[in-house]
């Protein structure tokens, strides 16, 4: 039935786009599993619970996909090259100093968390407009802003602090 990640937007009844209602994705996939769960198939043939199996674990790796951000953006760009922009670079390097030197992580947690929107919406917004280049500098900003964002909130746990 199900064949590759391409199929996950169709499978959720979503537009393929950045910006998704993910209240919408959470209703299908609901419903979705309450149709091919496991469960559903006691006392069935071994072939229909294998399917039913293999049917679940795709829609389970399409709702995990299409809930994170950067593994959506990846979906949408079919991402595969390496950036190599000095400017995304350098801002990279200066973010992850910036982690290891902070003295105030709740300032620096929050200051992370709104270049991922900015960035989020960048994305979107150079997605609609078919915006190529743009679309993997953008993708490769996402993925480090989102690694840096679970690396102040370690540090701050670390730390005794809550997040």
């Amino acid at each position: 039935m199900f064949k590759s990640p391409e199929q996950f937007f169709e499978l959720f009844k979503l537009k393929k786009e950045f910006a998704i209602n993910l209240d919408d994705l959470e209703k299908h996939y609901i419903a979705l599993q309450s149709q091919y769960h496991p469960d559903k198939f006691v006392g069935k043939a071994p072939e229909e619970i294998a399917q039913a199996t293999q049917n679940s674990s795709f829609i389970n790796d399409g709702y995990n996909s299409l809930k994170d951000p950067v593994k959506r953006a990846q979906l949408l760009i079919q991402h595969t090259e390496n950036i190599n922009d000095p400017a995304v670079l350098m801002e990279i390097m200066e973010l992850r100093e910036s982690i290891e030197e902070s003295s105030d992580l709740d300032e620096l947690y929050l200051q992370v968390n709104g270049q991922i929107k900015d960035v989020e919406s960048s994305f979107d917004e150079a997605f609609k407009s078919n915006n190529i280049e743009q679309l993997n500098k953008l993708f490769l900003k996402m993925q480090y802003l989102h690694k840096a964002k679970i690396d102040v909130k370690n540090k701050l746990c670390s730390s005794g602090e809550n997040v």
